[in-house]
């Protein structure tokens, strides 16, 4: 017997005793609340996925629910199409559970009977409520006064200092902080017109100064991965915000980058400094700029890196809406979904922006691409994702040569998947994939999934250690 069907004979033998002392129709009406809930609204196929396993299970056939019976029933899917259907069963399955958590953590927490679809099977388990539970919500900006952290290294000081007066013209070092008030007016950093940048030289040069210095920031922050470029932006962001702390624009980039650091950082003291700063500075953003997208991609962006992946997902939808002509946000966006684990929307938006004309192949589009392929069993269009990326002169790093390998792994192309990790090997020689991968994804069974194709291709083995 195999793990899925040990798993799942436990989970249905606890919910058929469960469920044998409840009323199908309040499973019914529980279902239906589910189904037209705001979590759950536009997730056709999350509904027609969790239609079909409580369906099945009143019809008396919930030990027989199994990945294949949901990609034949549900997707209309088969193995013998090319590619991979119960990979794309695995990935619903996890964002099913993440919705189901938003749902009753929110507009369901209220409800008397709750679904769940716990991991290791698909059959539906029933739980009731005898009160509403308590939810203690932190607020996420913190009450004292952010701790930035220094850059510690005296040549990103000064790189800083000869990029910025490259940059942004070596008239900035002659300007100093106006004296004006603060004002409302903020700049819509993408699709800047002259004219623009001129009203907002004669309103405040300060605050034109820091929207130059935060727009070059922003393009610094990929690849997103490499610590020299993001201390180098940081510190054009903290000297935006010396200039002018009102101007929202440095608050937000300062979020996103410290954000970053605390993904990646070693330390959980460190992370932790970094995620409060991170979360002071969104706040700060959205509070001088609560109609900007910028403002709410940063916020989202700190909220998945603590966990949150229902606040993350809906500030990132809300950013979007605000800037829908703003590539950056559409790019953190697809960034969010696809560690969230919303694979399908990751490809969607990054298909979308990949060759638009306002991106940059400095953006991760292409290499989102590559990843949802794989999540979705879709291998042979990973690998050609892989290389347009390349060609396109897209952001390298080690994860992107890990998901090549792992799409050719799958293939059954061994030797391509092993040259793939011997030239990351040779690029990043004691790279820590695993630490990186495991803290990028919300969902244990998408690492899980990478790792283990990576093993099996070769990864750990000898040198890789």
């Amino acid at each position: 017997m195999s793990v899925e069907q040990g798993n799942t004979r436990t989970s249905d033998d606890d919910a058929q005793k469960n469920a044998t002392q409840i009323d199908p129709q309040r499973i019914r009406r529980a279902l239906k609340a589910v189904l037209q809930s705001p979590e759950f609204d536009g997730a056709s196929r999350i509904q027609a996925f969790l239609q079909y396993v409580v369906d099945e299970y009143l019809a008396g056939r919930g030990d027989e629910i199994r990945s294949k019976t949901i990609a034949e029933d549900v997707y209309g899917r088969t193995l013998a199409q090319g590619d991979d259907p119960l990979a794309i069963v695995r990935v619903d399955a996890g964002r099913l559970r993440r919705r189901l958590t938003a749902y009753y953590d929110h507009a369901g927490s209220t409800d008397p009977l709750r679904i769940h679809v716990d991991p290791g099977g698909y059959c539906p388990r029933f739980e009731e409520q005898t009160q509403p539970p308590a939810v203690d919500i932190p607020p996420l900006a913190p009450t004292q006064p952010a701790i930035y952290v220094p850059v510690r290294r005296i040549w990103v000081v000064a790189a800083f200092l000869i990029g910025a007066a490259f940059a942004a013209g070596i008239t900035s070092l002659f300007v100093s902080r106006s004296p004006e008030p603060a004002t409302s007016f903020t700049v819509a950093t993408p699709g800047n017109s002259d004219e623009v940048r001129e009203a907002l030289f004669r309103l405040s040069p300060a605050r034109l100064q820091a929207s130059n210095l935060a727009a070059d920031a922003r393009e610094l922050m990929f690849p997103a991965l490499d610590r020299s470029r993001l201390l180098a932006a940081l510190a054009l962001l903290e000297h935006a915000i010396l200039l002018d702390p009102d101007y929202f624009g440095g608050h937000a980039g300062a979020a996103q980058i410290r954000a970053i650091l605390a993904l990646t950082a070693t330390s959980q003291t460190d992370r932790e400094a970094l995620l409060t700063q991170a979360h002071h500075s969104a706040s700060r953003a959205v509070a001088l700029a609560p109609s900007d997208g910028w403002a709410h991609s940063a916020y989202a962006l700190t909220a998945y890196v603590a966990n949150d992946c229902a606040s993350a997902l809906s500030r990132s939808e809300q950013a979007r809406r605000l800037g829908p002509d703003d590539v950056h946000v559409h790019n953190f966006d697809a960034l969010i979904a696809l560690f969230c684990g919303e694979i399908e929307q990751a490809l969607d938006t990054a298909k979308t922006w990949v060759n638009d004309r306002r991106s940059s192949e400095r953006l991760g589009f292409g290499n989102t691409i590559v990843a949802a392929h794989f999540f979705l069993g879709q291998y042979e269009a990973g690998v050609e994702a892989a290389f347009e990326a390349i060609r396109s002169g897209g952001p390298v790093s080690p994860l992107n040569v890990a998901f090549m390998a792992a799409c050719y792994s799958e293939l059954g192309k061994q030797s391509s998947a092993e040259e793939s990790l011997a030239l990351l090997d040779r690029a990043w020689p004691g790279y820590p994939l695993e630490v990186i991968v495991r803290s990028l994804f919300v969902d244990p069974a998408l690492e899980d999934r990478l790792m283990d194709t990576l093993t099996r291709a070769g990864w750990g083995s000898s040198k890789r250690k």
